[in-house]
């Protein structure tokens, strides 16, 4: 007797969360629901695999190297700016705050 898919299933332990699985194909998630024990541990252990070569092929990766080194460049003034601003509020409050009036 074949299993009941359980693609569309509610989480098992908050009936109202969001489905964080829910961009998954069903085939995948069904399949994944079938297998025994030992077959999902090889699956995960795949998977992770293929997560761990991912993230190596993104850091030899030097056309992205180079539009992130673009991007820290040109946010560069933004990013000490607000941290400037952010200082100055901070310490503006912690006067008052000495003065009482916070």
């Amino acid at each position: 007797m074949p299993r009941p898919s359980i693609a569309n299933a509610p989480s098992q332990t908050d009936p109202n969360a969001k489905d964080e699985f829910k961009d998954l194909d069903t085939d995948f998630k069904d399949a994944v629901a079938q297998s025994t024990p030992e077959d999902i541990y090889k699956r995960v252990s795949e998977l992770s695999k293929q997560l761990e070569d991912l993230s190596v092929a993104k850091k030899a990766d030097q056309d992205l190297a180079n539009i992130l080194e673009k991007k820290r460049t040109a946010e560069a003034p933004y990013k000490d700016s607000a941290k400037d601003l952010k200082s100055r509020i901070k310490f503006a409050l912690r006067v008052l705050g000495d003065k009482g009036k916070l």
